[in-house]
């Protein structure tokens, strides 16, 4: 188990990728002094110059590290715990040990990015809850724990992979020419354990969704006096609505289901996958499971998307869908392959 000072995380650290924030380290070996260095530098020697005063000496150190550019040979830097030290001074040896050693046992605190950690708290019984959002936009480490998060919940639930280059880059789609991070991964762990996970994409539309009896053709609707057996799948692009988010992917470890973590966490989604709240009516899901279905009807209840069918009577859809994940569409009233997955086919 690895630890974030009183933040946690359920993933092993490598040491080498992490970040600290001391007061008593330079990481620039070849960083120059400046003006308040040499000035307090030379304060220092004054004070060696004098006699020795009679108070009793602080009971707390404070180490805070000066370095001049004078013989780098007694210098050491050292890359796990990524401290400076003079290896000639026993006090510098000393406060190296002392860091070095709570680098090892995890317990120095892991540097927080700003919106990596977006909720932290203790329910009724003392469990202790995190919830976590890893992008493009966060560094490569906090990248690599997104990426075990993924990789868990894929123990839970089968899915398509994504790759890594499309998971963690910018899309302009839905926001202009202010590129934003495509996906954004949620994830949340319970007394340090991973518990839920929603993949959620940057999009600007979605369709109506349509799993059942054969409907349509290539060439247009079926005879409803000869309806064909079997079944088929598609998202109509006849029925287009705007959108700002598809949660791709929701995942809950068996032994936390039945708590409404998958709700919660979408709704976190909602609050800060943009700018600003966004809004049910402009939450889509990805081409979903029967219970992903089951889950998306619930949480979009009371969003009133109209659509229209092909006698242009109105009716209401419980979700809409990403068109991007859908084998099938229903463009201009006829049943079409999708030409994005036809062409990763072709690849």
């Amino acid at each position: 188990m690895s630890s974030l000072g009183d933040h946690t995380l359920p993933f092993p650290i490598d040491w080498d990728d992490v970040a600290f924030e001391q007061n008593s380290a330079k990481e620039d070996n070849n960083a120059q002094p400046t003006r308040q260095d040499v000035s307090a530098f030379l304060k220092h020697m004054a004070k060696m110059n004098t006699a020795p005063s009679k108070t009793k000496p602080s009971a707390a150190k404070s180490y805070i590290q000066t370095t001049l550019a004078t013989d780098k040979s007694v210098l050491d830097f050292c890359n796990i715990c990524k401290f400076l030290y003079n290896t000639t001074l026993k006090e510098d040896v000393k406060c190296h040990d002392k860091v070095h050693r709570a680098c090892i046992q995890g317990q120095q605190p892991l540097k927080l990015e700003p919106g990596i950690l977006l909720d932290d708290w203790k329910d009724d019984k003392g469990s202790h809850h995190q919830i976590f959002c890893v992008s493009v936009a966060s560094s490569r480490m906090w990248q690599k724990y997104g990426l075990q998060a993924l990789e868990d919940s894929y123990n839970v639930l089968d899915g398509p992979a994504i790759d890594e280059d499309d998971l963690f880059s910018y899309t302009d789609e839905h926001h202009g020419k202010v590129p934003v991070p495509r996906y954004k991964i949620y994830f949340q762990t319970i007394d340090n354990e991973f518990a839920a996970l929603v993949l959620a994409e940057s999009i600007s539309s979605a369709g109506e969704w349509y799993h059942g009896p054969i409907c349509y053709y290539f060439h247009g609707p079926v005879d409803p006096r000869h309806p064909p057996r079997g079944t088929q799948e598609w998202v109509s692009l006849d029925n287009i609505f705007s959108v700002a988010v598809s949660v791709d992917r929701v995942c809950v470890k068996p032994r936390f289901q039945r708590q409404g973590l998958a709700t919660s966490l979408v709704d976190v989604v909602r609050k800060s996958f943009g700018n600003g709240p966004i809004g049910k009516r402009y939450v889509a899901f990805s081409r979903p499971t029967s219970s992903g279905a089951r889950f998306a009807t619930k949480y979009c209840k009371g969003v009133n998307w109209q659509a229209v069918d092909k006698e242009g009577r109105t009716y209401k859809l419980p979700f809409v869908v990403n068109p991007a994940d859908a084998t099938y569409h229903i463009d201009q009233g006829r049943l079409v392959e999708n030409r994005r997955i036809l062409k990763q086919r072709t690849i």
